[in-house]
């Protein structure tokens, strides 16, 4: 007998549904997070995404720990592992950060108290640890460092809301001149 093998479809998992919801984030915003959205872009029945989610607020929680890790946890991790030039390392990683996405993932905040936490403590990791670095590569008092880092971070998050419309490349650049005139290029250089 002649057996041919079939080619078995790999099955459809958690991350799948995941990479589909953060592509419908960035591109259509936090109304194109439905089920039926999603199973319509996936190809897939409403009961293969309650397989793996049991209510579209754990997806929205999952897929929201999938960008902390990757846009916060990640980028720490990466800047952390290095002795010199973090701060320029740090500018480098920021400027990676996909506006659309973060846009996205603030407009879930403004509807989802579970997210709106998760949001909230991004900030302020993501603020803390720019201060230490401020206070470790700029020589600064623990309060200027904590200043300077709210500020340089809320530009940073109003620059994403204000200015939907820049590139990534037109970001970077608007970035670099914030940094400039901040005096930030200046101080990497010391580190």
């Amino acid at each position: 007998m002649n057996y041919t093998r079939l080619k078995m479809k790999k099955r459809f998992g958690n991350q799948d549904w995941i990479n589909i919801g953060v592509n419908a984030l960035r591109e259509q915003g936090a109304d194109a997070l439905t089920v039926e959205e999603l199973c319509n872009t996936a190809k897939r029945t409403r009961g293969s995404f309650y397989f793996h989610f049991p209510t579209i607020g754990e997806f929205l929680v999952a897929m929201t720990e999938w960008w902390i890790t990757e846009f916060t946890h990640k980028i720490v991790d990466q800047a952390q592992d290095i002795t010199f030039g973090r701060l320029d390392l740090l500018n480098q990683l920021a400027a990676r950060l996909d506006p659309a996405l973060e846009r996205g993932f603030r407009q879930l905040a403004a509807r989802n108290q579970t997210i709106n936490a998760m949001v909230r403590d991004v900030d302020k990791t993501r603020q803390l640890f720019l201060a230490r670095l401020y206070g470790h590569s700029a020589n600064m008092e623990k309060s200027d460092a904590e200043a300077l880092a709210q500020i340089e971070y809320a530009a940073l998050v109003g620059f994403q809301i204000t200015s939907p419309e820049l590139t990534a490349n037109e970001a970077r650049e608007f970035y670099q001149s914030f940094l400039l005139l901040t005096g930030r290029l200046k101080m990497n250089q010391k580190d």
